[in-house]
């Protein structure tokens, strides 16, 4: 399937002719809806939260039953989560358990629902729930038919892990982790890593286990991965868990400049229950979100000219004579990923050198703050 293996653009434009097929066959209410549901699982990995909702809503104009229901309901869930309207999340999950329960769809539907449980759980720091969700949930046959969903369950626990963690310390009491700790790598060493999300999500499950007693600056390779693999959301929550812990080594214009990008992506989305996270941590370290710098360019001329939002900051960075160790500095990536980066930048800028793209930028005034 496309959505599972992150090519959600393809995933989208093949389902959205399938909605009129289908309902032409009088399939509306059945696989119909299935496919509603799969399209608004694409939009929301993209962050287009207000398209993915209104796919949901119109699954529901059919009145759908049974495993048709409950799939959209699911989607509805996360959606109402990542919002923070915790109260709709929790009425989507109620209205789902009957169908998880029984022989249907079984494979497709008990990773959906164990994850939308483990982060309602989360959200609400019931930790040891959030790790016997994931336990479980990764133990049902069949299961593991998504990859991204199992790999989503198993960073969803992994988290859940770093937190218990920390209140243990903060209450100085005694915790053995050992035990889960190896379950959930055994289970991480099952799943596949070859598509983009799948590679994302084992890199911050790594990140997840080496943030256990001290935030990892791992979090620099997770933000690369989840940029790479297009999903906003998970872009933001990795960009929050670096700002923690460039400001733990007291690397506080680091750390600003990362948590204000948490931040302009988590506002973009609606994502109110990562602001309330990042606000939190601008709080701790005495950050102003308010304070950030100037929105980047329009969107719009960036989209036409094919440029991805990682190109169009390398690019910036290009046209002030930064060097490509300097723009790695910057953004936090590897030489080597701003070199590719570049290379992209001038075929796509049909530019044959540095100097000449930093021209063209300066040309169509894509970056107005720097003329």
């Amino acid at each position: 399937m496309l959505h599972a293996i992150g090519r959600y653009d393809e995933a989208i434009s093949v389902a959205e002719p399938g909605r009129d097929v289908l309902h032409k066959a009088g399939l509306s209410a059945t696989l119909g809806c299935q496919l509603l549901a799969t399209l608004s699982e694409s939009l929301f990995a993209l962050g287009r939260w207000d398209e993915a909702e209104a796919r949901v809503e119109e699954a529901r104009e059919h009145q759908p039953t049974g495993v048709f229901a409950a799939y959209g309901q699911l989607i509805a869930g996360q959606l109402a989560a990542a919002r923070g309207d915790l109260a709709r999340a929790h009425e989507c999950l109620r209205q789902a358990p009957n169908v998880i329960e029984s022989r249907l769809g079984v494979a497709q539907l008990v990773l959906p629902y164990a994850l939308l449980s483990a982060e309602l759980a989360l959200a609400e720091r019931r930790f040891d729930d959030v790790i016997a969700v994931t336990i479980s949930g990764l133990q049902v046959p069949g299961g593991h038919g998504d990859a991204s969903y199992s790999w989503a369950l198993l960073t969803t626990g992994a988290r859940a892990l770093g937190l218990v963690h920390n209140r243990a310390r903060t209450f100085g009491e005694s915790f053995d982790d050992q035990e889960l700790r190896a379950a959930l790598t055994l289970a991480a060493e099952s799943l596949p890593t070859s598509a983009p999300p799948w590679h994302a999500h084992a890199t911050q499950f790594v990140a997840e286990l080496d943030s256990l007693d001290r935030p990892s600056l791992q979090w620099r390779d997770v933000v690369e991965a989840w940029d790479s693999a297009g999903e906003p959301y998970r872009m933001a929550y990795a960009r929050l868990r670096l700002a923690e812990a460039e400001l733990d080594r007291r690397n506080k214009k680091a750390g600003r400049q990362v948590l204000w990008a948490a931040d302009e992506l988590a506002t973009r989305l609606g994502a109110g229950r990562l602001r309330d996270e990042i606000a939190h941590l601008a709080h701790r370290a005495r950050l102003d979100l308010a304070a950030r710098p100037a929105p980047p360019p329009p969107v719009t001329e960036l989209r036409r000219l094919g440029l991805t939002n990682r190109e169009a900051e390398v690019l910036k960075l290009l046209t002030r004579g930064f060097s490509n160790r300097q723009i790695a500095t910057e953004l936090f990536i590897t030489v080597k990923t701003v070199s590719v980066h570049v290379s992209r930048i001038l075929m796509k800028l049909h530019a044959p050198s540095r100097s000449a793209a930093a021209a063209t930028a300066h040309r169509l005034r894509l970056f107005p703050e720097e003329d």
